[in-house]
């Protein structure tokens, strides 16, 4: 912590700009001290600079109104009757799966599934020139996925000697025991085999939010 605000001030100035020549975008936040303590309470987590950015990037996601993209294209074609439907669902679907692969935008930070549908991969401040979305609509599946991540530990914030398990493209620290187990586990020969446990939840952690779960490791049991 600093000790005066000017210290603050100027390392975060530096900061800036040492981000900006990276080639990272900057999106500028009000936190406001009522509702970070009210977080912190709710949760009961301390106040250190990781909890901080997680509510940072909470906040964030709030501002976005979930829509499936079944509902998103019917509303968009009510709007602009002439697209056509089919393209409009390609294109939602494949961003989406880029979201959903890490695809980031050109600043470093998560694409907007719905702008990148139609400009290309980008966050929403790059496509919009906005810092933050107000009532904005972005697919469900893609606000969730940010959900899962509120209250999981980067590995930039993670001691070396603490760092263990796994964790996400993106950093984040997974939590086994959250991940849920698709009924075709159930009568799988590898059920409840420790050796073939991390490699069944990285399966089932990278299908999480998929209509039909695939495993080609998949042996039935022989009853």
């Amino acid at each position: 912590m600093h000790d005066t605000w000017y210290d603050w001030s100027k390392t975060i100035k530096k900061t800036k700009l040492d981000l900006i020549n990276q080639g990272s975008g900057i999106v500028k936040i009000a936190i406001y001290l009522d509702e970070l303590t009210e977080y912190y309470k709710h949760r009961g987590i301390k106040n250190d600079g990781s909890t901080r950015s997680q509510f940072v990037q909470a906040k964030y996601i709030m501002g976005f109104k979930k829509i499936s993209i079944d509902k998103y294209v019917k509303l968009h074609l009510k709007n602009n009757p002439t697209e056509n439907k089919v393209d409009l669902e390609k294109q939602l679907k494949n961003a989406l799966k880029g979201y959903q692969k890490g695809v980031k935008c050109s600043c470093g930070n998560d694409i907007w599934v719905i702008g990148s549908a139609f400009v290309g991969n980008g966050c929403f401040t790059c496509i919009t020139g906005e810092s933050m979305p107000i009532d904005d609509f972005e697919i469900d599946s893609a606000i969730n996925k940010q959900d899962n991540r509120i209250g999981q530990r980067h590995i930039n914030d993670i001691k070396p000697d603490e760092i263990h398990g796994f964790f996400d493209d993106d950093g984040y620290e997974i939590n086994s025991e959250l991940i849920k187990k698709p009924t075709l586990c159930l009568t799988c020969v590898h059920e409840d085999d420790p050796n073939e446990e991390p490699l069944c939840n990285m399966t089932r952690f990278d299908q999480q939010g998929e209509q039909e779960f695939k495993c080609f490791s998949y042996k039935k049991i022989d009853f």
